[in-house]
């Protein structure tokens, strides 16, 4: 049977004369929508209808605004940023439907946890570089024991006479200088060079000068050389 709606003909049209009523069938697929649900009179389809266009309207108000393209969103990214990195961010951002607003708060949002993680990382290696330090200071004490600060000095020679400021400046970089390997090796080759090639340090004028080879390389005074000479 199909669900009809009552019509008071004379009200609808002109609001006088008898009430007589009509009835019209609504179409059978409509017969189970929840939308005409309590919905028996004209009256209560023009209410409902009513109610439902206010919704409409309503929502086209406060819907979210998303840019037609990338270049609808107003976005500072922090400076030196990879411009194919930054238009793909805004590209999946349109994709995905975002508003202006929302992109940027997502933006927001990875650079604080971008910066988050650039100071952790900070963070280890500067522990990882003191724990490097210490333990090579510790493992020189335990190999040289009372001749750790001689020795020490011995080493910081070798480094002061021949290290330019690009190997010191490397050196602090990579960390390569804790070492105990590479406090040993300066501490070895300060033992084959000649004592007169340090003498008053490398802001004094050298009482010697230390042989060199034909192409300007030091070349080394090792004790067996000095005994023949």
């Amino acid at each position: 049977m199909p669900k009809e709606l009552q019509i008071d003909a004379t009200k609808v049209n002109t609001g006088e004369g008898d009430a007589t009523v009509g009835t019209f069938a609504l179409n059978e697929d409509l017969h189970e929508s929840v939308h005409f649900e309590g919905v028996n009179t004209v009256s209560d389809m023009a209410t409902r209808m009513n109610e439902l266009s206010g919704q409409v309207s309503d929502y086209k108000a406060n819907a979210p605004v998303i840019p037609e393209n990338i270049e609808g969103y107003s976005m500072e990214f922090p400076e030196g940023s990879n411009p194919d990195l930054t238009n793909g961010f805004l590209e999946v951002a349109h994709k995905q439907g975002l508003t202006n607003e929302q992109a940027k708060a997502f933006l927001q949002f990875n650079q604080e946890r971008v910066t988050i993680q650039q100071a952790d990382a900070i963070k280890s290696r500067k522990e990882a570089d003191e724990k490097a330090v210490s333990d090579t200071e510790n493992g020189l004490k335990d190999l040289w024991k009372e001749n750790y600060e001689a020795n020490m000095n011995k080493g910081m020679k070798v480094l002061k006479k021949f290290g330019d400021e690009d190997f010191f400046k490397e050196l602090n970089t990579s960390g390569r200088g804790n070492s105990i390997h590479f406090a040993k090796f300066l501490h070895a080759l300060h033992g084959v060079m000649g004592e007169d090639v340090f003498i008053g340090g490398p802001s004094a004028q050298p009482k010697g000068k230390m042989p060199i080879t034909g192409d300007g390389r030091p070349k080394l005074v090792f004790p067996s050389m000095a005994k023949q000479t």
